[in-house]
């Protein structure tokens, strides 16, 4: 007769936990690792908290964004956190924040909040590369079967988007499962020196003097200055005008205002407002004179890295001399004042960012069959995919998109 083995164990009610046949020899150390799953974010509080210390991760895999995120827009969306927890519960080699939304009348396993994040990843303890290496394709079909067994995480089809590469140091175990490049990349700077001598090795002449040109007609419109909110209410008074200013430009763009969508705009509320020790956002705006928000700006610092997530300005009379452009500049001193490393401007291919950063970050999708129904899923969105890339990255057919929008947005907002 067969002995059974508990590999994973758990108190928590949501978790699943499957034996194995004690006679079936590990052949591989990935064979005997523990899988477990729940789908109670809070349950994991804890443990969360000590990985954002210790493991590899990034601002978009951290408990407060994450959690928020599931409060907000997900169960908006009647999305189902699935979190696989890779080795013992209480000192886990790998978390995978995964969710099953439905869509129509198939199901769809994703990474947890991977519409607004702009790095999609697992959390990796440290060693977990060398401990599991390119076994990883072999650990995802355990993990499959598992979540399969589970009414809460069966589904029919894998989308993994905007993936990095590296996971801090480490290789992330999901490109091994088969990956393309994302329509866009994501760029990033070191913040070398003080702000004066980092601003001279990445403007030239030119440059500057444009810059000087900038800040002169802003100053004769009034004092300058970047204004930090410091309370509650600043934050939220910040926040409700960075997002009344993106909807404008979003419409103007004729490109879909996210913000419109449920939960959205209480997502960026509420995070400004998190009180987590690891993720702390910075909420500020750029005053010029009269003007109090000439431009606006929703950031988060996480183990010195700053990340420019949303940012904005008033289309009023001073937008003509670029103070999104200088706020961006003020962003960065404070980011150095702050003791920050790294300024990632996030995804996006924007020239801006090219003339700012050294570093380039490719970003991967993933999308695969789980079921026969599936594969007609998965052969739609690699086409459109594919051909999304194509646009994004032609010279020629890209700037003509933008102006088809442009003028679209145009004409709706003279329609309405």
């Amino acid at each position: 007769m067969v002995q059974l083995q508990l590999v994973e164990s758990s108190a928590d009610a949501g978790a699943i936990d499957r034996p194995i046949p004690q006679d079936r020899a590990a052949s591989k150390p990935t064979d005997a690792l523990q899988l477990s799953v729940t789908h109670d974010l809070a349950a994991l509080v804890d443990l969360w908290s000590r990985l954002e210390t210790t493991a590899d991760l990034t601002a978009f895999q951290s408990y407060a964004w994450l959690s928020t995120w599931q409060d907000h827009v997900g169960k908006a969306y009647g999305v189902t956190p699935v979190i696989v927890i890779i080795g013992p519960r209480e000192a886990p080699l790998c978390v995978l924040p995964l969710a099953v939304r439905r869509r129509g009348l198939m199901r769809e396993l994703s990474i947890l909040a991977e519409n607004l994040s702009d790095y999609n990843a697992p959390i990796l303890a440290p060693g977990f590369s060398k401990i599991v290496g390119a076994e990883f394709p072999a650990l995802w079909r355990r993990i499959e079967k598992l979540l399969q067994s589970d009414p809460q995480s069966r589904h029919d089809f894998v989308r993994f988007e905007k993936m990095p590469a590296k996971v801090g140091a480490q290789d992330n175990p999901l490109l091994s499962l088969g990956a393309e490049l994302h329509p866009s990349g994501a760029y990033a700077t070191e913040l070398v020196g003080d702000w004066e001598s980092y601003y001279k090795t990445k403007r030239n002449g030119k440059a500057q003097r444009h810059d000087r040109t900038k800040r002169k007609h802003l100053a004769s419109a009034g004092v300058t200055e970047l204004v930090t909110a410091s309370n509650s209410t600043e934050t939220e008074t910040m926040v409700g005008t960075l997002i009344a200013q993106k909807e404008s430009a979003l419409v103007a763009m004729g490109t879909t205002n996210l913000f419109a969508r449920a939960g959205h705009r209480e997502f960026y509320h509420a995070l400004a407002q998190t009180n987590s020790t690891t993720l702390r956002p910075h909420v500020s705006h750029f005053k010029v004179g009269d003007v109090a928000a000439a431009a606006t700006n929703f950031s988060l610092r996480f183990r010195g890295r700053y990340y420019y997530i949303l940012a904005s300005y008033d289309a009023g009379p001073v937008a003509k001399y670029g103070p999104g452009a200088i706020q961006l500049q003020e962003l960065m001193a404070y980011a150095i004042s702050d003791g920050i490393r790294v300024f990632d401007f996030t995804i996006g291919d924007e020239r801006y960012k090219r003339e700012w950063c050294e570093i380039e970050i490719p970003l991967y999708d993933h999308v695969s069959a789980a079921s026969v129904t599936g594969r007609l899923v998965v052969s739609t969105l690699e086409v459109a995919r594919r051909i999304k890339r194509a646009v994004k990255q032609s010279d020629r057919w890209w700037p003509l998109v933008l102006r088809m929008r442009s003028r679209f947005g145009a004409l709706r907002s003279k329609l309405r």
